[in-house]
């Protein structure tokens, strides 16, 4: 018996490539202010990127149409995510220091956001693990 993994198998191998991802693609963290969201994309969006939640509701995907990850979006990143993630308080810093500017969205520093990329690469792997059905065919 073969069990045929078809449309999730792109977003497992991302979770467990994550790091190597972002530093070869050069991802843009990115926090919006007025949305309390953070971002990690690919430097430019294709048009067709659309956010897909899975799991936890915490962290939602950047999706082409072929199901190619663009980048992660997390909501409530101040006000809920680094509540339950201590180890992302350190990102905080910099959004203060920019928070008092007229622009919304604030560009962080590569060299903090590396420093949790383990931590961020854990957590899309622990909720991918523990909430994505996966629709199998089984051939026998």
């Amino acid at each position: 018996m073969t069990i045929k993994i078809s449309k999730n198998k792109k977003i497992f191998d991302f979770a467990y490539s994550f790091k190597k991802i972002i530093k070869k693609e050069r991802w843009v963290p990115r926090y919006d202010i007025e949305s309390d969201s953070l971002s990690m994309t690919v430097s430019k969006l294709p048009n067709d990127a659309r956010i897909k939640y899975f799991g936890n509701n915490e962290i939602a995907f950047y999706l082409t149409k072929n199901n190619d990850i663009k980048g992660i979006f997390i909501e409530y990143f101040k006000s809920n995510f680094i509540e339950h993630h201590k180890e992302f308080k350190g990102l905080i810093e910099d959004i203060k220091e920019k928070d008092k500017t007229e622009e919304s969205l604030i560009e962080l520093k590569r060299n903090k956001i590396n420093k949790v990329v383990p931590e961020f690469e854990e957590i899309i792997q622990e909720s991918l693990t523990e909430n994505v059905k996966f629709e199998s065919i089984i051939n026998e």
